[in-house]
């Protein structure tokens, strides 16, 4: 019974050695393996509790009028604040010194600092972004002059994708920064414009009246804005029209223009207007010249005198080229 009872009193001693076996030291303060043990153990009832901290956060603003948005950041606010205090907490409860511990890891924290500034900025954009609702979830905004639709805004990174269906992810530092282009931000109503021209001698009142008239055959023009058929330029090729609808569809824009371009070109066929295209006309000054001298170039040049020179010249070439319009 002595001898079970001495060998059970070494292998408490033996435990204990290895538990206040010396790990490392940061200033003044020597962690080991039981400090590391015990400081594991809070640490992870910490991660817990901030964890049922932040969702008991999130449930009770979703019960609001908060955005959901706005529920997430600070849902993941509170997550953050709370393992933090955990973090202090445990450490003080193993008996380390705070303000030591964080003075002599301030040189490690400046240069940690520096190499993830670009993940902290990313980090506080996406709070920003999400807080202010400005660029929200299903947005259709313009960025690298491409139109995209914002699927999910991360603490890090935006997920996008464009009408190629290719997802786009955009670093959140970019949209807080540079000027982003939100056409869906206090509404969805966008403006669908496209331009036409139509040959010279036409009546533009009429031309007007029939580019109208195929806008309001549109089926998803908006009845309440009247169309608009503006007459910008006098162009070579003919008169130039654009025109403007309006649509409450902007993740739709292209597919709409290209049904009001085939509706205007069906307009203007059915009313007999022409769309002039450019076209060259080869005019030839004088044939028997040309025939003779594709016989024999070499004795016409001998002949009459003509040198090289003379026959390589523009001006005494028999073709001349013409650039006129034609109508379709």
């Amino acid at each position: 019974m002595l001898e079970d009872l001495t060998t059970h009193d070494l292998s408490l001693t033996d435990i204990d050695k290895i538990l206040s076996t010396n790990l490392f030291t940061i200033g003044d303060e020597t962690f080991t393996i039981g400090t590391l043990i015990v400081l594991s153990a809070l640490m992870l009832i910490g991660h817990f509790v901030s964890i049922f901290v932040a969702r008991g956060t999130k449930k009770l603003l979703e019960q609001t009028a908060f955005p959901r948005a706005k529920c997430i950041v600070v849902s993941k606010v509170v997550h953050f604040t709370t393992w933090f205090f955990a973090l202090t907490v445990s450490l003080s409860v193993v008996g380390v010194e705070i303000s030591a511990l964080f003075a002599a890891g301030a040189a490690f924290a400046v240069v940690l600092g520096f190499a993830l500034q670009h993940l902290a900025q990313n980090f506080v954009s996406g709070v920003i972004l999400l807080l202010e609702g400005r660029i929200r979830r299903g947005d259709i905004i313009e960025y690298d002059s491409r139109i995209v639709q914002v699927q999910t805004i991360g603490l890090r990174s935006t997920l996008a994708r464009t009408f190629d269906e290719d997802e786009l992810i955009i670093p959140n530092k970019e949209l807080a920064d540079k000027a982003v282009h939100n056409r869906s931000l206090s509404d969805t109503l966008v403006r669908v414009q496209t331009q036409v021209s139509v040959a010279y001698g036409v009546d533009p009142d009429n031309v007007s009246s029939v580019l109208k008239s195929a806008v309001e055959k549109h089926e998803f023009s908006l009845k309440s804005r009247d169309p608009l058929v503006n007459l910008i330029e006098f162009a070579d090729s003919g008169l130039l029209y654009e025109v403007s609808m309006w649509t409450k569809r902007p993740s739709k824009r292209y597919r709409d223009r290209g049904l009001l371009n085939t509706l205007i070109y069906k307009a203007l066929r059915d009313a007999q207007i022409e769309i002039p295209y450019p076209h060259l006309q080869l005019n030839i000054a004088n044939v028997d010249r040309l025939e003779k001298n594709a016989l024999n170039p070499s004795e016409n040049q001998h002949s009459k005198g003509i040198s090289q020179r003379d026959y390589d010249s523009p001006c005494s070439s028999p073709f001349s080229v013409n650039r006129t319009e034609a109508s379709a």
